[in-house]
């Protein structure tokens, strides 16, 4: 009896479970939801065995430190923080650039020729004409007051990143419109003007690639140390140590410690012999020296030393060069000496700086930047800009160079105003010198008559994010004669004159705006 009562309630319970499962299928919203489990269970399966992907290669990524500016500038573009991976490749693409803007008013005679927009040449006039600083008592000297504005330092560049076997491979290159600017600075070489397009020529500033810790390519000398400039608005960079020379060059750089607190770079850089008083052409556009007859040997050969830490960078820079002329005899009309010059000379020079964060005046990006440097024929290293005062060398009436001497100190101060770093100031004040006997000076009333220059700058920047910059500055500049001349152009000079010790003096207003992406 007992067995059959347990029989039939076990046939009692299967036919329920029977009639509770054909109730549930009857159940139209369960039966999509057991549908929708089974298709994300399908899912899960062929994610399970299917291959796995190659991952994104991740955004490019670099510091923001390679600087802007013909000299250097606020926004320091040229790094790839952020872009996109190319479609099919493994190559990340960065576009960048930006818009310099600048307006200034000269409250004296400024730079010494009409219509020249940069500033601070490092050269002096008297009166003809000659981009400079005017001395007093010439004509230029009369010209006070002077409005410019230009925007021909805008930049545009492009930069890629791949990874290989072998390290990153980068290739970078930017250009700016500030190329073929004649001696005045009113026209262009391509017949841009003042007058009606303002037309600016394209310039090539960098074209270089890494592999590894191996650059190739024309960017900055490695007598320039970037990451220890102080941020002016100059378009040529503050006077003081060198900040806009580049290179066509090939250097290296090992990293000595894991951490890269301690950086060694050697770099062989594209000679220039920049020497005055033999056979040379007129000066270029730029008014540089540009000998005809000069020989380059051997390439320029520099080392650099950076130490990195919490509290900043130091570095210390070394460099040798050959410095050389074979006139073969040619005589030029506007060469100085027309005799048969074959000669060399070794330059040298030493230069090095650093940057200190001073915290305790408020905030932790607040920095202290100084630098110096000094050597013996390193004037194309120096940030002399104009005139024959940029030489490295002089050549005798016996036709032997003899190298310049020539130094320069930099010290400047960078305080954040707000927590958010959107207000800064900065305080900048240079001095540049050459240190050289009269009878080694050339004799012509137009060449060798600035031996010092000094400059001081103050200025307050606006910067909401890390694309606009803008705001004021007061710059204060001036060049010391310290050679007698004697000025014979009576047409535009005034009467004949002899002066020594005299400073000429420039005070200027400028407004900077840039705008990049």
């Amino acid at each position: 009896m007992r067995s059959t009562y347990r029989t039939g309630m076990m046939v009692a319970a299967v036919a329920l479970l029977a009639s509770g499962s054909s109730a549930l299928a009857a159940d139209p919203t369960i039966e999509s939801l057991q549908q929708q489990i089974n298709a994300l269970s399908q899912q899960l399966n062929a994610l399970k065995t299917a291959p796995a992907a190659a991952p994104a290669a991740a955004p490019v990524q670099g510091a923001a430190t390679v600087p802007n500016n013909a000299g250097p500038g606020f926004l320091q573009y040229g790094s790839s923080a952020g872009g996109f991976v190319i479609p099919g490749t493994k190559t990340a693409l960065k576009i960048g650039g930006n818009m310099k803007f600048d307006m200034a008013w000269d409250f004296d005679a400024g730079i010494g020729a009409a219509g020249l927009d940069q500033y601070a040449i490092r050269s002096a006039t008297m009166g003809t004409g000659q981009a400079g600083f005017a001395l007093p008592g010439t004509a230029a000297a009369r010209q006070t007051g002077r409005f410019s504005a230009n925007a021909g330092y805008s930049r545009l560049n492009f930069e890629t990143r791949t990874p290989s076997e072998y390290g990153e491979i980068k290739f970078y290159t930017e250009i700016d419109f500030a190329g073929g600017v004649s001696a005045t600075g009113a026209t262009n070489v391509g017949g841009g003007n003042a007058y009606n397009s303002n037309s600016h020529l394209v310039r090539l500033r960098h074209v270089y690639g890494t592999i590894g810790n191996w650059t190739i390519g024309q960017t900055w000398t490695l007598w320039s140390d970037r990451a220890t400039l102080p941020n002016s608005v100059e378009n040529n960079g503050p006077i003081g140590p060198e900040s806009g020379v580049r290179a066509p060059k090939i250097a290296y750089k090992w990293n000595i410690d894991p951490a890269q607190k301690n950086q060694l770079e050697f770099a062989i850089e594209n000679p220039f012999s920049d020497f005055n008083g033999a056979d040379q052409e007129a000066f270029n556009g730029a008014n540089n020296p540009s000998p005809t007859t000069f020989n380059n040997k051997y390439p320029d050969f520099l080392v650099r030393y950076g130490h990195n830490e919490d509290w900043g960078r130091t570095y210390l820079t070394g460099m040798v060069r050959d410095i050389s002329i074979n006139t073969a005899g040619i005589a030029l009309s506007s060469g100085v000496y027309n005799g048969a010059a074959n000669d060399s000379t070794i330059g040298w020079g030493v230069t090095g700086g650093g940057k200190i964060y001073t915290p305790f005046t408020g905030n932790a990006k607040n920095a202290v930047y100084g630098r110096v440097e000094a050597g013996q024929g390193i004037g194309r290293y120096m940030n002399f800009n104009s005139g024959s005062q940029n030489v490295s060398a002089v050549l005798d009436s016996s036709g032997h160079l003899k190298t310049v001497y020539a130094g320069s100190y930099e010290l400047s101060y960078q305080h954040f105003w707000d927590s958010k770093n959107v207000w800064q100031s900065n305080v900048i004040w240079g001095d540049q010198k050459i240190w050289q006997k009269g009878s080694m000076l050339p004799t012509s009333a137009l060449q060798g008559l600035p031996t010092d220059f000094q400059e001081v700058e103050f200025n307050l920047m606006w910067s909401p994010n890390s694309y606009v910059m803008m705001g004021p500055a007061y710059i204060r500049a001036n060049a010391r004669v310290v050679k007698p001349y004697t000025n014979m152009n009576t047409a535009t000079g005034g009467a004949t004159r002899t002066t020594s010790g005299t400073t000429a003096v420039d005070n200027r207003i400028q407004f900077t705006t840039q705008i990049g992406f």
